[in-house]
Protein backbone atom coordinates (compact mmCIF):
# COMPACT_ATOMS: atom_id res chain seq x y z
CA UNK A 1 0.00 0.00 0.00
CA UNK A 2 2.87 2.37 0.67
CA UNK A 3 4.08 2.07 -2.92
CA UNK A 4 0.65 2.91 -4.29
CA UNK A 5 0.45 5.99 -2.06
CA UNK A 6 3.89 7.09 -3.25
CA UNK A 7 2.81 6.64 -6.86
CA UNK A 8 -0.29 8.76 -6.25
CA UNK A 9 1.87 11.43 -4.65
CA UNK A 10 4.11 11.40 -7.73
CA UNK A 11 1.05 11.80 -9.98
CA UNK A 12 0.92 8.24 -11.28
CA UNK A 13 -2.36 6.35 -11.15
CA UNK A 14 -2.11 3.26 -8.93
CA UNK A 15 -3.77 1.20 -11.69
CA UNK A 16 -0.49 1.46 -13.61
CA UNK A 17 1.26 -0.63 -10.94
CA UNK A 18 0.87 -4.37 -10.37
CA UNK A 19 2.55 -6.75 -7.97
CA UNK A 20 2.00 -10.41 -8.71
CA UNK A 21 4.08 -13.46 -7.85
CA UNK A 22 5.12 -15.43 -10.92
CA UNK A 23 7.61 -18.27 -10.73
CA UNK A 24 10.28 -18.66 -13.38
CA UNK A 25 8.59 -21.90 -14.44
CA UNK A 26 5.28 -20.14 -15.15
CA UNK A 27 5.91 -18.63 -18.55
CA UNK A 28 2.26 -18.55 -19.60
CA UNK A 29 1.20 -16.91 -16.33
CA UNK A 30 3.87 -14.24 -16.86
CA UNK A 31 2.69 -13.59 -20.42
CA UNK A 32 -0.94 -13.38 -19.28
CA UNK A 33 -0.04 -11.00 -16.45
CA UNK A 34 1.88 -8.67 -18.78
CA UNK A 35 -0.96 -8.74 -21.31
CA UNK A 36 -3.48 -7.84 -18.58
CA UNK A 37 -1.35 -4.98 -17.32
CA UNK A 38 -0.68 -3.66 -20.82
CA UNK A 39 -4.41 -3.69 -21.61
CA UNK A 40 -5.23 -1.90 -18.35
CA UNK A 41 -2.61 0.78 -18.99
CA UNK A 42 -3.74 1.22 -22.58
CA UNK A 43 -7.33 1.67 -21.38
CA UNK A 44 -6.19 4.37 -18.93
CA UNK A 45 -4.60 6.37 -21.73
CA UNK A 46 -1.83 8.88 -21.15
CA UNK A 47 -0.88 9.66 -17.58
CA UNK A 48 -3.16 12.52 -16.48
CA UNK A 49 -0.35 14.40 -14.73
CA UNK A 50 1.69 14.61 -17.92
CA UNK A 51 -1.34 14.92 -20.18
CA UNK A 52 -2.55 17.98 -18.25
CA UNK A 53 0.93 19.54 -18.33
CA UNK A 54 0.83 19.75 -22.15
Amino acid sequence: MLIKRLLEFAGIEPQRFLVKWVSSSEGQKFADTISELAAAIKALGPNRKYRDAL
